[in-house]
Formats: C-alpha cells, sequence, structure tokens
C-alpha cells in the first residue's frame, strides 16, 4: 500500500516542480510537499501510517535522520540524497566523488571500529553489500555501489528505534 500510494504522489511531484513550495494531499490523506530553490528541489512525503520519505534533486541535501545511532559509521563527504523512515525500519542514502573502493574499505575498518560484527558480505565488480549485527540485536546493512563511474552510492538500512 506504502509503494502504491508514493507511486501515485509522482505525477503531482511533476506538476508541482515550478513552485517555490507546494503540499498536495491523495484521497489517501498522505501528502507530498515539493520545495524549491533556484536549481533545487526536495520533495518529502509523508504518508497516512506516519512514515515519511524526502528525497533530494540536482544538489540539494537531505538532513541526515536524528534516529540514525551514532554508532553507524557516516563515509566522510557524502551527501545524503534521501531518506526513510516507517514503523520497521529507516533507511538513508548518500552518494558520494569516492570510489567504491574506498567506501568498502571504510567500512570494513569502520563497522567493526564501533563494535559491529558484520556477519554477511557480498562483493561485485561496481561494490559490495555488508550485514552487520551487535550485541544489543541491532542490525545494519550498508550496500554500496559505483555511481556513474564518478563515485559511490551509499545505502544504510536498520530497524526502526523502539518508541
Amino acid at each position: 500500500m506504502k509503494r502504491f500510494a508514493a507511486v501515485l504522489l509522482v505525477p503531482a511531484i511533476a506538476i508541482f516542480m515550478s513552485c517555490r513550495s507546494q503540499t498536495s494531499t491523495d484521497v489517501q490523506r498522505n501528502q507530498v510537499t515539493v520545495r524549491q530553490n533556484a536549481d533545487r528541489a526536495e520533495i518529502k512525503v509523508e504518508e497516512v501510517d506516519r512514515s515519511e520519505i524526502q528525497i533530494a534533486l540536482e544538489g540539494a541535501e537531505v538532513p541526515l535522520l536524528e534516529e540514525l545511532p551514532a554508532d553507524v559509521p557516516i563515509f566522510k563527504n557524502a551527501t545524503v540524497i534521501s531518506t526513510k523512515i516507517d514503523d520497521e525500519q529507516l533507511m538513508v542514502a548518500f552518494q558520494t566523488s569516492s570510489p567504491p573502493k574506498a567506501v568498502i574499505r571504510f567500512y570494513e575498518k569502520e563497522l567493526a571500529a564501533n563494535d559491529w560484527q558484520i556477519i554477511d558480505r557480498a562483493r561485485v565488480p561496481q561494490g559490495a553489500f555488508f550485514m552487520a549485527d551487535k550485541a544489543d540485536k541491532r542490525s545494519v546493512s550498508v550496500a554500496i555501489g559505483e555511481l556513474d563511474k564518478a563515485g559511490a552510492l551509499i545505502t544504510l538500512t536498520l530497524d526502526a528505534p523502539q518508541k
């Protein structure tokens, strides 16, 4: 249902791209807000179930989620390009101009330095995937992929914090 609602909101996004800030509500009471400043745009989708998605376009940056634990390493010089949080998980996507190999080395080293135990890993020519656990039963997945031969895309996914 969530994905279906988000798909329905995409046409609304296209309509409002010429506006500085516009909010639209669909028939299911999901809201989409588009904010535009010069050549940058931010899209925020708030669904009825209180899940939230933010996406940045054309060099804009989305704020880092406050719910992201401090012991989850963040690659230096990475820009947040999207976030998603709902009752089950939180996800943050970053982009960096650094090559995937440098990002992979960083996460191998920094996950261990922050007491995360890598329990699964897969490598492909364009990147890697890590799954890591902590003694307190938390887990994080890290997906690293090549970004147009000029950098890397990093996606962190964690269980949502308990309220």
